[in-house]
């Protein structure tokens, strides 16, 4: 449902604190402290081809538990 394929931050007690693109790993809304940015951008980056992967299937419907489950042990930052 949306255009370009990006992942949303949470930070603290904030859902959605930033939105970064999925193919760039670039920031495009939101903000974050600059010591999580690098962080991030090199996680997107190590985890791109896991992201694709999810984006389609959830734009198409498909399951995505086992997935999300697969990216959330990469989220150890």
């Amino acid at each position: 449902r949306h255009k370009r394929p990006h992942v949303h931050i949470d930070y603290g007690t904030e859902n959605h604190a930033a939105s970064y693109a999925i193919d760039t790993a670039k920031r495009l809304k939101g903000n974050l402290p600059r010591k999580y940015e690098i962080t991030i951008t090199k996680w997107i980056e190590t985890n791109r081809m896991s992201l694709d992967k999810l984006w389609t299937a959830a734009q198409t419907g498909e399951p995505v538990e086992e997935l999300v489950i697969a990216i959330r042990s990469a989220c150890e930052l």
